[in-house]
């Protein structure tokens, strides 16, 4: 869960689900810990990859595709709560080369694949805007709800994928532009 001034999650870091899609959360969990509890009977090398919220080709459904659908019809996109929430998305391809990385690789155990940062919903809007060369007034962002604290999630540390996959994600400007124009050449 995000709090903010929190320090990007490693690896070592609890991997209890937080009140945010918790039932989604606890199967990744479990199978962390079974893919783990393998691990250790020392027959297999396991690595576990942690991967945030993922978007890109493919994705047909959620706050980007939806971001993207009503922004190129030139419709207005409503931002509640000030576009605060936050998350750590991570392009597809970024995703698919870091396991195609640990499946070559000896590395045993969790792995992190994100971003590495954060991005607000305000941040995503403004970069599909922009990408689609959409106008940003399109953009209704409604005021912060003061009684709510920030939520999201938070950036997870990809200091081992780096060092130990070479993995190096594209920023969101970068993979935003390659979804917008896969989306315009499928349609």
């Amino acid at each position: 869960m995000y709090r903010p001034g929190l320090i990007a999650q490693p690896e070592s870091g609890p991997i209890d689900p937080s009140r945010q899609a918790p039932y989604y959360l606890i199967s990744k969990a479990t199978a962390d810990l079974y893919a783990q509890a393998i691990a250790r009977e020392g027959e297999i090398g396991i690595a576990i990859l942690r991967i945030s919220a993922v978007y890109g080709p493919g994705l047909a459904r959620g706050m980007i595709p939806s971001f993207i659908i009503k922004l190129e019809a030139g419709e207005a996109l409503t931002i509640n709560d000030a576009g605060r929430y936050r998350a750590d998305t991570v392009y597809v391809k970024d995703v698919a080369s870091a396991c195609v990385s640990a499946l070559r690789s000896p590395l045993s155990g969790p792995v992190n694949v994100g971003s590495g940062t954060t991005s607000s919903v305000i941040e995503i809007a403004e970069t599909i805007a922009r990408s689609l060369g959409a106008s940003l007034d399109l953009l209704h962002v409604l005021p912060a709800n003061e009684k709510t604290s920030v939520t999201g999630f938070s950036p997870l540390d990809i200091g081992l994928a780096r060092t130990a996959l070479g993995y190096e994600p594209r920023n969101l400007e970068a993979g935003i532009a390659d979804y917008v124009g896969w989306w315009r050449a499928r349609s």
